[in-house]
């Protein structure tokens, strides 16, 4: 009897615990779910369950900011008084143009996290959404430029002081894309690249919005003349910088001639097999007999010609087929885009305007009415079509698009 009586004991004992074991969980899930939906409510619920995850408690970190992880920010965080850091940097987002951002509130929703996603990537920062340290140091540190730059629609250029000449970056490979809510990622590239192309750094190529090896290329060579760390990249420092860059006529082509022309101080043979040294100077008529008689025949890669001669030598060349293109009648009714463009082709080509046969009829006289008529397309076609287009292969493109804007 005693055996009996204390084995139905214990089944009564086994069937409390399992009664006060499902008690407590549902009391837990009924918890979890109350507090869930005020999550929900107030638009603070990470997706993450309760039973899953305990998050760790709130840290003030002394700016009326309440953060989870340090001074890191995302969705579903809030700023505890009116000066926050998620506050700050929505405030910095509508002033860089970054749409749909919403209510600068100090709360974390999916817009604000959107675009700090935009933000991150002008900033030339990975594309996490999280505001951390390294983002809100780029928001805090913004200039009136930088803001200028991802707001203004089109920057004018006017003239500045002389800049030295320097060849060309060698390009690299790859390279992000930049954009905000406001400007599409096409639209901020485009504009940076179109401002790289008018300063005269052509190896930009078509302003695309594509930031590949030749943006990279003439962002180097930009960074490289203008003080910034040179990375290739169109970051806020150099958005920053272009927004206020200018340059004058002069400038812009020895920058797009030095990029055409390439450079070697030593003497080798052009794309028709003509005497060339430093920058594009054709020595004598460009023969043997010139070279011999010319003393640049004592440089060699061993032995180069200095810098300074080199430099001497492309300004003086660059002033003479300047003043050969300003001669034509046509030049003064050119945009700067067509003056460009003439100017780049008589230092290619020397006069070509008046160049004549051996029977005494001028070698472009399609193109010389063209030009005379103002009839841009057209010249423009009939060099892209000529013996000139198949030679020198990119900078024809380049010249002929110049061209095509003479009468902008």
């Amino acid at each position: 009897m005693h055996f009996l009586l204390a084995h139905v004991g214990l089944i009564l004992m086994a069937t409390a615990v399992l009664n006060l074991k499902e008690n407590m969980m549902t009391w837990h899930l009924e918890i979890n779910d109350a507090i869930v939906a005020a999550a929900d409510e107030v638009g603070m619920n990470t997706g993450t369950p309760l039973t899953e995850a305990i998050l760790p408690p709130a840290v003030d970190v002394g700016n009326d900011t309440v953060a989870l992880v340090g001074n890191t920010f995302r969705q579903g965080d809030r700023d505890a008084g009116p000066n926050g850091d998620i506050r700050s940097a929505q405030t910095n987002m509508v002033r860089m143009g970054i749409e749909g951002v919403g209510e600068v509130d100090g709360v974390y929703g999916r817009n604000t996290m959107n675009g700090v996603q935009d933000a991150q990537e002008m900033f030339g920062l990975p594309r996490t959404g999280v505001l951390d340290q390294a983002t809100q140091d780029a928001f805090n540190n913004l200039t009136d430029d930088q803001i200028a730059f991802f707001t203004s629609e089109s920057e004018a250029m006017a003239p500045a002081v002389e800049t030295p000449v320097t060849v060309e970056a060698t390009p690299v490979e790859s390279s992000s894309r930049l954009g905000t809510k406001g400007f599409t990622p096409i639209t901020l590239t485009e504009k940076a690249q179109q401002k790289l192309f008018d300063l005269g750094f052509v190896e930009v190529g078509t302003a695309d919005g594509a930031a590949g090896a030749n943006t990279r290329s003439a962002a180097l060579r930009y960074q490289g003349l203008s003080d910034l760390t040179a990375t290739g990249r169109l970051d806020v420092d150099t958005l920053g910088s272009l927004t206020s860059a200018t340059a004058d006529i002069n400038t812009v082509m020895q920058r797009q001639i030095a990029h055409h022309e390439g450079q070697k101080n030593y003497p080798y043979k052009d794309s028709v097999g003509l005497w060339t040294i430093g920058i594009g100077h054709l020595i004598g008529n460009g023969t043997d007999a010139d070279l011999a008689n010319s003393g640049y025949s004592e440089y060699s890669r061993a032995n180069p010609m200095p810098e300074s001669v080199v430099k001497e030598l492309f300004q003086e060349d660059l002033e003479e087929h300047k003043e050969i293109a300003e001669g034509y009648d046509f030049y003064d009714d050119m945009s700067e885009e067509g003056k460009r463009a003439i100017i780049d082709l008589t230092f290619n080509m020397g006069d070509f305007y008046n160049k004549r046969r051996s029977d005494g009829t001028y070698m472009w006289s399609s193109l010389r009415t063209q030009l005379d008529n103002g009839n841009w397309d057209a010249a423009a076609d009939n060099l892209a079509s000529s013996t000139y287009g198949t030679q020198v292969g990119q900078r024809a493109v380049t010249v002929t698009d110049l061209l095509r804007q003479a009468g902008d």
